[in-house]
């Protein structure tokens, strides 16, 4: 009866991660038409990095589900990637904050 149960909230976790991935794709085409839009946007620039990020932390989950093991550098090098990214986007966000502050601009949180 447990494995029952672990097998149902299992599947309603791939649901909820089905309508986050549609989410996602749909998300990710307006930011690639804004960008087109708006050439040289730099906040679009750091929002479409963070999809390398997903895309980088899906290749050791597909190796994973193919072989039900990573060899653990090969997990650290794609995760270190996807890190970077987002160490990026983080070091660009705060510096904006930085100028907006300097410049007396206060922003709502969305």
């Amino acid at each position: 009866m447990k494995e029952e149960k672990l097998l149902e909230y299992a599947e309603y976790d791939i649901r909820q991660f089905a309508i986050f991935c549609s989410n996602l794709i749909r998300y990710w085409g307006d930011v690639k038409r804004f960008e087109i839009k708006n050439p040289g946007n730099r906040d679009a620039v750091f929002i479409k990095e963070l999809v390398y990020v997903i895309k980088g932390a899906s290749i050791p989950i597909e190796v994973f589900a193919r072989h039900g093991e990573i060899n653990p550098g090969y997990a650290i090098e794609k995760l270190s990637i996807a890190k970077s990214y987002i160490d990026s986007a983080i070091n660009y966000f705060n510096h904006k904050i930085k100028r907006e502050e300097e410049n007396g601009k206060i922003r709502k949180k969305n």
